[in-house]
């Protein structure tokens, strides 16, 4: 017999000496293997996830900055009464223009969301930074971050 004869069997049918395998013993090593599998696909799947989640926070960030220059070139309503400036006109023919703030609330968003795109738009540096410190970090990106 082969040295080592506690760890090995010898087959029935082939005459060949194989290793004694424990079941018990076998069995735990499986659920180890599976768990430490299972944890590595679980990490794997977090990491996919925030991968996803970043480039999300940024691609709303760059698109809220794009709407910041967008409702800059807005221009402001002008004092007074413009649209009564030619009585000559008829009034009925004659439109009103309409006001950035009439325009904000038609687009869906309001006053206050509209300065925080401005200021984003204007402030391309701090977006990028905020960005890039969220990667950094492992982080998703947040406009409270670049603001």
């Amino acid at each position: 017999m082969p040295k080592g004869e506690n760890y090995l069997v010898k087959s029935k049918t082939i005459g060949k000496y194989y290793p004694k395998v424990n079941r018990k013993k076998s069995r735990k090593k499986a659920i180890i293997i599976l768990a430490a599998l299972k944890k590595r696909i679980a990490r794997e799947v977090r990491d996919q996830k925030l991968r996803e989640g970043q480039e999300i926070g940024e691609v709303v960030l760059d698109a809220e900055a794009r709407m910041g220059e967008l409702l800059r070139e807005i221009p402001k309503a002008k004092g007074g009464q413009p649209f009564h400036e030619h009585p000559t006109i008829d009034t009925a023919v004659q439109s009103r223009p309409q006001t950035k703030s009439e325009a904000i609330a038609e687009i869906g968003i309001s006053q206050k969301q509209a300065e925080r795109f401005q200021t984003l738009a204007a402030h391309p540096e701090a977006v990028a930074q905020a960005k890039a410190e969220a990667r950094e970090k492992g982080e998703i990106v947040t406009r409270s971050a670049a603001l």
